[in-house]
């Protein structure tokens, strides 16, 4: 057992409805929906979250932390014999796409998927009808499966809910109930930092206006210390000073009178 190589995608793609609409099967290009062990498959009908509406587009941007659930344009068919495994493509991956869901397909499937994408990044990330959403790997199984999926009980209801319903690609509102707006609450949690950023801002400016009512008080005391302790100090000195300076001046008056006319 082994994975399909890129010209076994090609030949079983144009030989059978594995994939509808066929997609093109040229082989060696980048560009190419054929790769060498995968098919991509592309984004056709979205329907966002947006706590309202929940509207189907053909184009978002996802802010963080939001999601969207998309169903794939291509109708994949998979036959008793093989089974499939999607991944995310790195494209999608690098912007902070998280995408849910992916894993393996069993034999006997038969319609749209469906993937629900959650911007993870910190940045606003755009999403268009046509772009890659998952690369489709198959593989052949070493014998036949007594019960495919499209025999299961499963896929008529689970548990009284509706069938499963991939033979469309449109997606149902219902899908969105049980999910929030925010995935990470990023608007809450942007409000709740935002909120202790100002409470510490009002605490700094009331220490600071406290510190000033006490502080012009203190440097006016240290400043009157200073003035006194100089005043102590220097005092007599002064004084003394202008004592000999007297002295001084009455020794040079008598020195002046003893001198010979």
């Amino acid at each position: 057992m082994g994975f399909l190589t890129d010209t076994q995608i090609k030949d079983l793609v144009k030989s059978s409805d594995l994939v509808e609409p066929k997609p093109d099967t040229t082989l060696g290009l980048k560009t190419s929906p054929i790769q060498p062990a995968s098919i991509d498959f592309t984004i056709g009908e979205m329907r966002i979250k947006d706590g309202e509406t929940n509207p189907i587009v053909e184009e978002t941007c996802l802010k963080t932390g939001s999601m969207v659930i998309v169903a794939t344009q291509e109708c994949l068919k998979l036959p008793s014999n093989l089974g499939a495994i999607t991944v995310s493509p790195v494209s999608q991956s690098i912007k902070g796409l998280l995408i849910l869901n992916q894993g393996h397909v069993d034999p006997g499937f038969s319609g749209y998927m469906r993937f629900i994408i959650i911007n993870m990044s910190q940045e606003t990330v755009p999403l268009r009808k046509g772009d890659i959403i998952t690369s489709v790997l198959f593989y052949e199984l070493s014998g036949q499966v007594s019960v495919d999926y499209e025999q299961l009980e499963s896929t008529k209801s689970v548990k009284g809910t509706p069938p499963r319903d991939y033979e469309s690609n449109s997606i149902p509102e219902r899908m969105l109930e049980r999910f929030s707006d925010d995935f990470m609450h990023v608007d809450e949690r942007a409000r709740k930092i935002a909120e202790n950023i100002a409470d510490e801002k009002v605490r700094e400016a009331d220490l600071l206006f406290k510190s000033r009512t006490w502080v012009a008080p203190v440097i006016s005391a240290i400043l009157g210390g200073i003035v006194l302790i100089g005043l102590n100090y220097y005092g007599p000195i002064i004084k003394a000073q202008a004592q000999l300076g007297e002295r001084l001046a009455k020794i040079e008056g008598q020195i002046t009178k003893m001198k010979p006319k």
